[in-house]
């Protein structure tokens, strides 16, 4: 039996690692001026953003969970409810990530999986793009658009296998200055402090 608060992608139809996927042909539900807030609950961060029923962006945070993602995402449904209004049984609610299908019923959210979010959001906001990669915490999504708008196609790959920790070595890289120059070369002009593999 179906569950309405998960979208089905289709059954793996070509070889490991890639997989067209078609996006869900569904009515938009009427927004009876209700807010849409997407919230991704990720393997190392959570993140947000609150849009008006027109799609105007109202807020957005980033932020660290700790390995506490359910009481990040209690602190960012009640920072929303405070600060903008967010009203439970009105507003939409959307969770993508790693811990949305634990989080979304119990926060009355439903549950949008992260390719399918990232391959809609992409083909409503930046309809010219043929790319995207998407570096999480734990793995790797690519997307691939080809056609045009009548018959565009999505093929999707998924890098996993040495993929720990994919977002959190970008994120320590860029904190230890490593922009813009190569791994490979020394961070002090004297010496080196450790050896990379």
């Amino acid at each position: 039996m179906a569950d309405e608060r998960f979208v089905q992608i289709a059954p793996l139809l070509q070889p490991p690692g890639s997989i067209e996927i078609a996006t869900p042909k569904t009515d938009r539900p009427k927004s009876n001026g209700a807010k849409i807030c997407g919230i991704d609950v990720g393997s190392t961060t959570c993140k947000y953003t609150l849009a008006s029923a027109d799609g105007e962006i109202i807020s957005q945070a980033y932020e660290r969970h700790n390995t506490k993602q359910a009481e990040k995402v209690l602190q960012f449904l009640s920072r929303l409810e405070a600060q903008h209004g967010l009203t439970p049984q009105h507003d939409r609610v959307f969770f993508t990530g790693s811990g949305a299908g634990l989080i979304a019923p119990l926060a009355g959210g439903k549950v949008i999986q992260e390719v399918v979010a990232v391959a809609a959001s992409v083909e409503k906001l930046h309809p010219s793009v043929h790319f995207v990669s998407e570096i999480g915490g734990e793995d790797m999504k690519t997307i691939f658009f080809n056609g045009n708008a009548k018959t565009k196609s999505k093929q999707v790959l998924m890098q996993s296998a040495c993929s720990g920790g994919t977002g959190r070595d970008r994120r320590r890289n860029h904190r230890l200055a490593f922009r813009g120059r190569r791994l490979s070369e020394p961070c002090h002009s004297d010496s080196w402090k450790h050896a990379l593999s």
